[in-house]
């Protein structure tokens, strides 16, 4: 029993979204409701847009050969490549007598061919639908009519259904790339995993391997350098001299690179105390003030009564080390007769900027400086300084070498903390001037009406 191409088709066309089974049921429905006029079966064509070619995807009907135009039509070529590109349908009562035709038709059976466009509003010309009918028969306007209203709602699903199959093909071609790239990051993660254990096993074995002997390296070197066993001429003392010198530079570099591994690591944890400022200041002297003297330099500290009373809450061993590795720097970059100042300041809390009431309850910072009269730090090292084994280049002959790693490791230590480095400097010769922000509280975000301060004694 025939159903009409109205509303209850068209929702029912909605529904599929498989183009091929779309088309063959449009096809089906289209034919017997039309079986009238189109006696002699039917086919639709589907334009490919990249090569502009009409394809034939379904066929029926009583005539089984192959359609006067062929199973494939160039755009503006024979009947159905002409309502295409004309998007107009096309009535042809004796089709074959039709000057359209390119090509010799052969033995094809003399019929019609109504050819109606399927033309999506979204879209554009989206294919050919083709009748066939007897010789001679002319439908009403009516009729074409309606046949053309029935083409439209049949172009405006197959442009849905369409759509819904790139969707499909796109979704299966992410879930495809998606699979790829879960396989991928499981390979990374398990080579980030395995590069972990070998750096873990490396770092032990640098641990035990290297910091052992070097231990006792440094140890016979002092007890030869002591003369503990008998005089040493002058170059024997120089020559030990610089074994010591040299283990001391290794251990150094050593010791650094296991500490910024834990760093980085998250194994390295603070055990934060209250800590007098004024006191980690003057105990970080005692480390250079034997290096100082030998280069007649002047050591200052420059820090107020306010902060001679002030503690703050931090890890006293990794403060201390930051501040070390700062002065440390100032030492092997300040000529003889030169000067470092190392001091501090009490500061605003820099999260809380607007709110005055707030401002005046946080506990707020304190900013440590290290400044030298030295050699100064350019533009582009000024960048670079706090870079992985990176070392200005014009440093002082006469001056112990660095390990490149001091800054890196000063500058992870005050993050630990919560704080954040910087260096300020005019230029070359104008000396430079190492500042580090930390918080006088436990967490800097912390905003307590208590104020984390300690008086001395």
């Amino acid at each position: 029993m025939a159903r009409s191409l109205g509303l209850q088709y068209t929702c029912e066309v909605l529904r599929i979204t498989d183009t091929e089974s779309l088309l063959r049921e449009a096809l089906y429905e289209i034919l017997e409701k039309y079986k009238e006029i189109a006696t002699r079966g039917g086919g639709v064509f589907i334009l490919d847009a990249k090569e502009q070619i009409l394809k034939l995807v379904i066929q029926k009907g009583p005539d089984t050969e192959e359609p006067p135009c062929g199973n494939q039509v160039k755009m503006g070529k024979c009947l159905c490549g002409l309502t295409a590109q004309t998007g107009r349908m096309g009535l042809y009562p004796s089709g074959l007598d039709e000057s359209d035709h390119e090509r010799p038709i052969g033995q094809a059976t003399p019929h019609g061919d109504i050819c109606i466009p399927l033309y999506a509003k979204e879209f554009g010309i989206l294919g050919v639908l083709h009748l066939r009918t007897d010789t001679g028969v002319s439908p009403s306007r009516k009729t074409l009519d309606i046949l053309g209203k029935d083409c439209e709602k049949l172009a405006d699903a197959l442009f849905r259904a369409q759509a819904v199959d790139t969707l499909v093909t796109q979704y299966k071609k992410l879930q495809e790339r998606e699979e790829d790239q879960s396989q991928r990051v499981h390979r990374l993660r398990l080579a980030l995993e395995h590069a972990k254990r070998a750096k873990s096993d490396f770092l032990s074995s640098v641990s035990h391997e290297l910091r052992t002997p070097l231990n006792a390296i440094i140890g016979f070197s002092q007890v030869l350098q002591e003369e503990y066993f008998g005089g040493l001429n002058t170059k024997q003392k120089q020559y030990v001299n610089d074994i010591l010198e040299s283990g001391k530079h290794l251990l150094d570099l050593i010791n650094d690179i296991l500490d910024l591994s834990r760093v980085e690591s998250g194994e390295m944890k603070l055990e934060v105390e209250p800590l007098l400022i004024s006191f980690i200041l003057e105990s970080s002297l005692h480390l250079i003030k034997e290096k100082a003297f030998k280069h007649s330099i002047e050591i200052e500290v420059d820090v107020s009564e306010e902060i001679r009373k002030l503690a703050i809450m931090a890890d006293h061993t990794k403060l201390k080390q930051v501040l070390f590795n700062l002065l440390s720097n100032a030492a092997k970059f300040t000529p003889d007769n030169g000067a470092i100042c190392v001091g501090a300041r009490i500061i605003a809390d820099p999260v809380i900027r607007d709110d005055s009431r707030a401002r005046d309850e946080s506990p707020g910072w304190i900013e440590v400086f290290v400044r030298d009269t030295g050699i100064g730090i350019e533009g582009e090292d000024k960048k670079r300084v706090f870079d992985d084994f990176y070392q200005v280049s014009a440093g002082l002959s006469g001056k112990t070498p660095g390990t490149g790693l001091g800054l890196p490791l000063a500058k992870r230590l005050v993050e630990l903390h919560g704080g954040r480095i910087w260096v300020e400097s005019e230029g070359r010769h104008q000396g430079s001037c190492f500042v580090f922000t930390l918080p006088i509280g436990i967490c800097p975000w912390e905003k307590s009406s208590e104020l984390t301060q300690f008086a001395a004694g």
